[in-house]
C-alpha cells in the first residue's frame, strides 16, 4: 500500500535522509566504472541513475512495482544513462536466474 502511494503520487525519492545522505554513503565506497551493482527496490531510478552518472558504474535497478519500474526507465532514457530496469522480485530473481 505504501509503494502503491508513492508510485501513484509521484515521489522521485523515498530515502531515509534524502539522495544527499545516499551520496554521502557512496562517497566511501570504491566504485567506479567496473563496478557492477544491482538496485533492488528501485522505485524511480533516482540512486541508480546517480551511481551510473558519477561513477560510470554498471547498473541494473529492479522493482516489483510497474509503475515504479515506468518511472525508473523513463528517467534513464531522459538523462540518457545505460541503466537497465527490470519489473520483478529479488525472490523470484535469485531463484529462477543467478545475479
Amino acid at each position: 500500500m505504501y509503494l502503491d502511494f508513492l508510485s501513484k503520487f509521484g515521489v522521485s525519492g523515498a530515502h531515509p535522509g534524502g539522495i544527499k545522505l545516499t551520496e554521502e554513503i557512496f562517497e566511501n565506497e570504491k566504485i567506479n566504472k567496473f563496478s557492477h551493482i544491482l538496485d533492488v527496490g528501485c522505485g524511480t531510478g533516482q540512486t541508480a541513475a546517480y551511481l551510473a552518472a558519477r561513477y560510470g558504474a554498471k547498473v541494473t535497478g529492479m522493482d516489483i512495482n510497474p509503475i515504479m519500474v515506468g518511472k525508473a526507465k523513463n528517467r534513464m532514457i531522459n538523462y540518457q544513462l545505460p541503466v537497465e530496469i527490470i519489473q520483478g522480485s529479488i525472490g523470484m530473481s535469485v531463484t529462477r536466474r543467478s545475479i
